[in-house]
């Protein structure tokens, strides 16, 4: 699923996606819909943001109107926008609620097991067995839509923790980062009203730790908003998981060291 921000700030992030969902067997269909309507739903504009939720859910049963693909998305509030305010939307409608069952963020989806039995990204791992990682250090920052999910209920990982396991599973060392909300909070911090407030936010935990990160630990997130914060608080350049997944693997789906 494209959301505007993969889309037009991060297309490399896009790209690496696409790559590593075929590297692991995938076969990728593009929905020509970008975003599920969270920017509008965030200031109030709920009529629109429905035309929107309407436009991807036409889009989505045009490619799959058997209702079996998984449904795979990079911005953490733009995918649980599917799951979360699509019911709330169209509450009682099965065809939504099947949507919500089988739409996941890209780790989520990778770490679970695919054909074979096994998780989607060992598909790769497996096969190149001989190379060695060097276990590198990456503070990771969870979005606030990953942090409210509740467990899932075949038992794996969501969320942050999702994040954490797939990273791992690539021969990274993953510490979070313990703080709460980045401060951006979509466009709250851009709007000039809201500004000293979203950098103070920031101040209270997640700014202090990045700036205190050694210079080659590697800051990673999921969502645009908190790499766009930390950049503005700190001067650091956090990277989207996506990134590091695709820089253990080469051209042809190989792990790399």
């Amino acid at each position: 699923m494209l959301d505007p921000f993969t889309e037009y700030y991060q297309p490399n992030v896009g790209i690496a996606a696409w790559k590593l969902l075929v590297a692991v067997g995938c076969q990728v269909k593009l929905l020509p819909v970008s975003g599920a309507g969270r920017t509008k739903i965030s200031k109030g504009f709920l009529k629109p943001a429905k035309n929107q939720a309407k436009k991807m859910i036409s889009a989505i049963t045009k490619l799959d109107p058997a209702g079996e693909m998984p449904i795979i998305g990079l911005e953490p509030s733009e995918i649980y926008t599917l799951k979360d305010e699509y019911r709330d939307f169209f509450p009682g409608e099965r065809v939504i609620k099947s949507m919500a069952a089988r739409a996941y963020m890209i780790d989520e989806f990778l770490i679970r097991k695919g054909a074979g039995g096994q998780a989607r990204i060992l598909r790769i791992d497996n096969i190149f067995t001989s190379k060695s990682r060097d276990h590198r250090m990456v503070y990771l920052h969870g979005h606030c839509y990953q942090k409210s999910q509740p467990p899932a209920d075949d038992g794996y990982p969501v969320g942050v923790q999702a994040t954490k396991r797939l990273l791992e599973m690539v021969g990274y060392r993953v510490e979070l980062i313990d703080a709460g909300c980045c401060g951006m909070a979509g466009a709250f911090g851009y709007e000039a009203d809201h500004y000293d407030v979203s950098m103070a936010i920031g101040e209270l935990a997640l700014f202090p730790q990045v700036r205190n990160a050694a210079a080659n630990t590697r800051i990673v997130v999921s969502g645009f908003s908190c790499l766009s914060q930390i950049k503005d608080g700190t001067g650091r350049s956090a990277s989207h998981f996506v990134s590091l997944v695709d820089e253990r693997i080469d051209h042809e789906g190989e792990l790399t060291t």
